[in-house]
Order: structure tokens, then C-alpha cells, then sequence
């Protein structure tokens, strides 16, 4: 099972056979992560990202909130918690409250958002990898008996 460390600065990925592969990261402005988001900006486009979250208590210095509304609860109404944690900004498919300070991102679909923003913001990882799928019903045991360690899962 791999093991992810967030935050700024460098990640040790640890796979199934034991490959160490290290991964650099950069924190991102608000305003790159926008153009890359095609999100509209509100507010400081200077912040800098260095995480991405949905889940408000996981909000510190320097994330960005994902605040997503579900059926028994809307992640608005954690906004200002988060801000007080010292989250850089949020991304939202609302308009930003009045008076927000902080970066906000309106994006069309938050959930898909999230996804890019904690992939771009973490060095896009799945870039490092290397993955095979072995998929059907004939000649797939075969395969995984000829290669070492082909039927094991990370």
C-alpha cells in the first residue's frame, strides 16, 4: 500500500515492490491553479495552494477548501471555519459571499475540480507511475503466472 505525506515539499511513494519514488512539489498560486482549473477568480490570486481538502477539519495554512454540497449537508456552511484555519481560498460553484477575503474559485463542477486541483497541486503523482492492467477472461491467469509479482495488488 502506497504512503502519501501532504503539504509542501517533498513526497516519498512507497509501492508494492518496495520502489521508493520521490515526488516534487511545488505550492501553486491561486492564479495558476485557476487558469488550469478554467475556474473565475475572486480575491487573492497571489495565495499559495499547497493543499486541497473537502473535508473542513483537515483545512490548515495554506489549503484550498472544496466546498461541496451533498444531500444532508452543504460544505458552505464550513467556509468560515476553514478561512479561520488559515485556508488560502475556496473552490466553490457559487459566487463568493460578500466580503470574502481569501482566494475563491468558481468552477462549474467542484467535485471534477477537486480532482484536478489535488492532482495539480501534489505534482500530478499518477505521472510517476507505472501501471499495467491485465483485463478478459482468456489468457489472463497465464499472464500473471508468466510475470513476477503480476497478480499482486499495491
Amino acid at each position: 500500500m502506497a504512503n502519501y505525506t501532504l503539504g509542501v515539499g517533498p513526497v516519498f511513494v512507497q509501492n508494492s515492490r518496495t520502489k521508493v519514488i520521490l515526488i516534487s512539489r511545488m505550492p501553486l498560486s491561486a492564479a495558476q491553479l485557476a487558469t488550469e482549473l478554467n475556474a473565475q477568480l475572486f480575491g487573492d490570486g497571489g495565495a499559495s495552494i499547497t493543499d486541497v481538502t473537502h473535508d473542513s477539519r483537515q483545512a490548515r495554512e495554506g489549503s484550498l477548501f472544496a466546498a461541496i454540497k451533498g444531500e444532508t449537508a452543504d460544505g458552505h456552511r464550513f467556509i468560515p471555519d476553514v478561512m479561520r484555519r488559515g485556508a488560502a481560498g475556496v473552490i466553490s460553484e457559487d459566487d463568493p459571499p460578500e466580503g470574502f477575503t481569501g482566494a475563491w474559485l468558481k468552477v462549474d463542477e467542484v467535485r471534477h475540480s477537486l480532482a484536478l486541483a489535488a492532482s495539480r497541486v501534489n505534482s500530478d503523482p499518477s505521472h510517476q507511475l507505472d501501471l499495467v492492467g491485465v483485463t478478459g477472461t482468456n489468457g489472463t491467469c497465464a499472464w500473471d503466472d508468466a510475470v513476477p509479482g503480476g497478480n499482486q495488488v499495491a
